[in-house]
C-alpha cells in the first residue's frame, strides 16, 4: 500500500526590523496595526529548507495638523527569509512551510513620517515522502494450530493543500449620525470550522468580525462593528468522511 514516511519537522524563531516611510509630515501615535505573512518561495538544498516570504504590514496612525488630528492608513511589504536544518530532507519530499507572526510592534519616530517596525516571528516546515510498504494480510502454519484475527488500519497519505477565496458582503451601521469619511475597515475570521462535504469537497463555515473606523459629519470619530456568518465550499477530490482537515 502507499503511505507517508515519518514526517520531518523544523521550526525557528526570527526577528525582523525595518523602517517604513509613510510620507506623512509627522506621526503622533499608532491606533492599530496588522501583520499578514505569506510564503513566496521554498527551495530544498542539502538537508535544508530555504523559505522566503513577505509580511504585509498595515497600520492606522494619527497625524497632527494645525487645526486638528487626522487619521491616515499605510501599507507596506517587508521581505523575510529563513534557513531551516532538516536532516534527511530531499527534493522527493512534499514540504509545507509556514510563517507565523507572534508580535508586531510599530513605533513612530518623532517629527518624521517614519515608523519603526519590529516583528517577532516563527518559521515552521513539515515534510513527508510517499512510500510503498507491505502489510501482512494472512497467516498460516503447517506445524502449529493457527487462528487469524484481522483489524482495519488507517494509513496517512500525503498532505494536500487547498486554497480558495470567497467574498462576504454586509452593511455596518453607524449610530453617531451621517458618515463623513472612513479611515479604516477590516474583517477578521472567527469560529472557523472545516469538514468534509462528500463529493462537494470541503465545507468551511464561520463568522467574519467586521470593524469600521471613521468620522461622522460633526467631526466625531466612531467605531462600528458587526458579525456576519459565512459558508464556503472548496472543491477537492477524493474527500471521504475519514479525511482529516486542518483549517488555517
Amino acid at each position: 500500500v502507499s503511505c507517508c514516511t515519518e514526517p520531518i519537522y523544523a521550526d525557528k524563531q526570527l526577528a525582523v526590523r525595518e523602517d517604513i516611510e509613510t510620507g506623512a509630515p509627522g506621526i503622533d501615535y499608532i491606533i492599530s496595526c496588522d501583520a499578514v505573512p505569506r510564503i513566496d518561495d521554498l527551495r530544498v538544498i542539502a538537508n535544508k529548507a530555504v523559505v522566503k516570504g513577505t509580511v504585509s504590514i498595515s497600520a492606522l496612525y494619527g497625524v497632527h495638523t494645525d487645526e486638528h488630528s487626522e487619521l491616515e492608513k499605510m501599507t507596506a511589504d517587508i521581505p523575510v527569509s529563513q534557513i531551516l536544518d532538516m536532516p534527511g530532507l530531499s527534493d522527493q519530499h512534499s514540504c509545507t512551510p509556514e510563517f507565523i507572526v507572534r508580535n508586531c510592534e510599530l513605533v513612530p519616530k518623532s517629527d518624521s513620517g517614519v515608523i519603526s517596525c519590529e516583528l517577532k516571528m516563527e518559521c515552521r516546515c513539515s515534510a513527508v515522502q510517499t512510500s510503498t510498504v507491505a502489510i501482512p494480510c494472512d497467516a498460516y502454519s503447517t506445524e502449529y494450530e493457527t487462528e487469524l484475527t484481522t483489524a482495519s488500519l488507517k494509513i496517512p497519505t500525503d498532505q494536500r493543500r487547498a486554497d480558495s477565496q470567497t467574498s462576504v458582503k454586509s452593511t455596518v451601521a453607524c449610530d453617531g449620525g451621517e458618515v463623513d469619511s472612513i479611515w479604516d475597515c477590516r474583517g477578521e475570521l472567527c469560529s472557523v470550522s472545516c469538514r468534509p462535504d462528500g463529493e462537494n469537497g470541503l465545507l468551511v463555515t464561520g463568522q467574519v468580525c467586521m470593524t469600521v473606523i471613521g468620522k461622522c459629519a460633526g467631526g466625531t470619530p466612531f467605531v462600528a462593528e458587526k458579525q456576519e456568518a459565512f459558508e464556503h465550499t472548496i472543491p477537492v477530490s477524493n474527500v471521504t468522511p475519514d479525511t482529516s482537515v486542518n483549517c488555517r
